[in-house]
């Protein structure tokens, strides 16, 4: 039987919009009110799809154009993708679907179902540049008689609203070849763009702290099993590809066991890793690094992976033991021993000290030399032993100094001067011995 040109212009159209929409099969109830059995059937979906009869779908779609547009838009609005349908080459009466309409935000017409209305305009672009009519694929297809496939537009309201669809577009041809009108479909992909955008803007930023960083980064896999990527910043050795070694590359085998518990602790809580721990350096030889890692969560609060921050403290580390050997010598000397700053401001004041003058170490740090002592220098002042002591470089005499109790308290003093590698004046370190026994037997 030879068909009309509008019934094949339905049936292209029926196969196109099969190629790019699934009907929902939970939706069955509704294909059995459009459609009442038949003996000849025509699957137009892929499989696990609804079967329908080739007679009733001409039926249907005759309607779109006819007296049964009721049916019609039931049939389209279940469809979850976008759908407008152009019935001639110029493309001014377009018909769209519910999901379409939504998508462009548009307002039905009154006395149509069929019909919408842009109450605002968008401002359309593709790859950043303005489209014209002409350019968009439905027109396009139209016009051209040639499929669209993938066309990605951006569409851009006045009220800052900025929606991303996918088009697809295939026009529709009479028996002789000639284009008669256009179906197109749209996937509404704005969150997955906003998505990229935002996962774009986050690899920036981590690009950027690499860049402008000083200390060692790195990221690891949610359980820390595989290190993705390190630069190690000529302190430790760079890693660019994901390593599963990495704990036996870097960390000391003394410090492995502790490093392995805190990480298991922070995955569990799903909080801040942080630890100072030794590891192998680019020469080879062993540093001290304080290393803090972070977990980044995904919408449900997951690990998806840890972005950390490693701090070369091998110097600080290194001066910090060498204070506390030092501190535990002078600790152990029976003399009271005192440091100040340039300013003679008290910074060091040992157990001896504290005994001897009857101030605990919290009290006479940061406290005045001279204030805090009282300090009487028989036969000058305090003046002139400060200006024979810096030209000296050191002092060496009895000095009367001043109990918390206000008491006098005698003293043989050892001061020097304590200047920094470039010959800078930065204190001094007074060794007192008590003599005011001895002075009094005197």
């Amino acid at each position: 039987m030879q068909m009309s040109p509008i019934m094949s212009a339905k049936l292209q159209y029926i196969q196109c919009l099969a190629s790019y929409t699934r009907f929902p099969t939970n939706r069955h109830y509704l294909w059995k009110e459009l459609l009442p059995p038949a003996s000849k059937t025509l699957s137009i979906f892929s499989k696990g799809a609804d079967i329908v009869t080739h007679t009733h779908l001409r039926n249907i779609f005759w309607g779109m154009l006819g007296a049964d547009r009721g049916k019609a838009k039931k049939l389209l609005d279940i469809i979850p993708t976008g759908i407008a349908i152009a019935a001639d080459t110029s493309c001014r009466e377009v018909i769209h679907n519910a999901a379409a309409a939504e998508f462009l935000r548009m307002q039905p017409r009154e006395g149509d179902p069929f019909k919408f209305v842009e109450n605002r305009p968008a401002k359309l672009y593709h790859k950043g540049k303005a489209l014209t009519v002409d350019e968009i694929p439905l027109n396009r297809s139209a016009q051209q008689g040639k499929k669209v496939k993938g066309f990605e537009i951006d569409y851009i309201w006045d009220d800052g609203v900025h929606k991303t669809a996918i088009w697809n577009a295939n026009p529709l041809f009479d028996e002789k070849g000639f284009v008669i009108g256009t179906v197109a479909t749209c996937e509404d992909i704005t969150r997955r763009r906003q998505e990229e955008e935002a996962l774009r803007q986050s690899e920036d930023r981590y690009h950027a702290l690499v860049t402008a960083s000083l200390d060692v980064v790195y990221r690891m896999s949610p359980d820390w099993r595989v290190m993705y990527y390190l630069q190690g910043r000529d302190f430790i050795p760079d890693t660019c590809r994901p390593n599963s070694t990495w704990i036996e590359r870097y960390i000391h085998p003394d410090d492995q066991p502790q490093v392995t518990q805190i990480i298991d602790e922070a995955i569990r809580t799903k909080s801040i890793f942080e630890l100072v721990h030794r590891v192998q350096r680019v020469d080879g030889t062993l540093g001290w690094t304080f290393s803090r890692a972070v977990p980044i969560l995904d919408k449900t609060g997951e690990i998806i992976e840890w972005f950390g921050i490693a701090k070369d403290v091998t110097a600080n580390k290194e001066e910090k033991e060498k204070l506390a050997f030092q501190s535990n010598v002078l600790e152990g000397i029976h003399d009271a021993v005192i440091a100040t700053d340039e300013d003679f401001i008290i910074t060091y004041w040992n157990k001896v000290a504290e005994k001897m003058f009857g101030w605990r170490d919290q009290e006479a740090i940061g406290q005045p030399f001279q204030g805090l002592l009282k300090m009487i220098v028989p036969g000058s002042t305090w003046d002139g032993l400060l200006k024979k002591t810096l030209i000296d470089g050191c002092f060496t005499g009895e000095i009367i100094h001043h109990h918390k109790d206000g008491r006098e308290i005698y003293s043989e003093s050892h001061t020097r001067v304590v200047k920094g590698p470039d010959g800078t004046f930065m204190g001094f370190v007074a060794s007192l011995r008590d003599i005011t026994r001895r002075k009094y037997a005197e």
